[in-house]
């Protein structure tokens, strides 16, 4: 399988591309950036090729996939071209910024029949499949409770690069980013959310929240609440229920169930 790395806008870029050199099954037979200096440079840096012409990259037949690392901003404009080429995709959260435009975009993909996959890595890890199994299976009681916390230290390390503050590009800032992971996490855990409040503060002064949380109601009187920051490390996930609770918890790179 050939795969184009569309984009090196996003931290992620240099993880996903060695995850496909690193296939024995795939290879990456070109990146393109809009921004042909990045692009290019990142290219070297990964002893790949560069090409300026994204038309040139999609119309190349040998090219079976793509992983699109580009800003949010550019994803409904970059999806579209690539759907219409009839390549697979593996995208960057979120989506897009305007729900119409993902909209569009899932109506593009279903009408490519190619395959389509979102970065949504939460809903793989084995702890949190292990509270979805626990909470299917009952042992759990009914959920009246679940709080997630999802952080890193990328604003007060001041390791993210400049445009993640940029709303135009991103949309937002912790809470579109961070929150993300905890918002398909906890819909795939409890369900439609009845309404979401939220409180967005500036910790670090860059024009974008870094401090947030969301208190999310649901129909059946279930509670959610989802703090994000990019200024910690410390990670968290609790569940409860009428009958047990469980907790999540990050120790470096380990991940523990626990319970009371």
């Amino acid at each position: 399988m050939k795969v184009a790395i569309l984009g090196t806008w996003h931290v992620h870029t240099k993880e996903y591309t060695t995850g496909v050199l690193n296939n024995p099954n795939a290879e990456v037979a070109v990146v393109w950036d809009n921004d042909a200096e990045r692009g290019k440079k990142f290219a070297d840096e990964m002893n790949l090729p560069f090409n300026a012409d994204l038309d040139a990259v999609l119309g190349d037949e040998s090219i079976d996939s793509v992983v699109i690392c580009t800003a949010t901003c550019d994803h409904p404009e970059i999806m579209m071209k690539v759907t219409a080429a009839k390549k697979n995709i593996f995208t960057e959260k979120v989506l897009t910024i305007d729900p119409k435009d993902a909209e569009k975009v899932a109506e593009a993909v279903k009408a490519s029949g190619k395959v389509f996959t979102i970065s949504y890595p939460h809903r793989t890890f084995p702890t949190l499949r292990a509270v979805k199994a626990l909470m299917d299976s009952g042992k759990l009681g009914r959920v009246t409770y679940a709080r997630v916390r999802n952080v890193h230290n990328g604003s007060s390390a001041n390791w993210l690069p400049p445009h993640f503050y940029d709303k135009a590009q991103c949309g937002g800032g912790a809470m579109i980013d961070l929150g993300s992971h905890p918002m398909y996490t906890l819909y795939w855990l409890l369900g439609e959310p009845k309404s979401i409040t939220s409180t967005f503060t500036q910790v670090t002064n860059r024009g974008v929240e870094d401090n947030a949380v969301s208190v999310i109601e649901f129909a059946d009187g279930k509670i959610r609440v989802q703090p994000v920051h990019a200024g910690s490390e410390r990670h968290g996930r609790r569940c409860d229920g009428t009958r047990r609770q469980r907790t999540v918890g990050r120790q470096g790179n380990r991940r523990q169930v626990g319970r009371p």
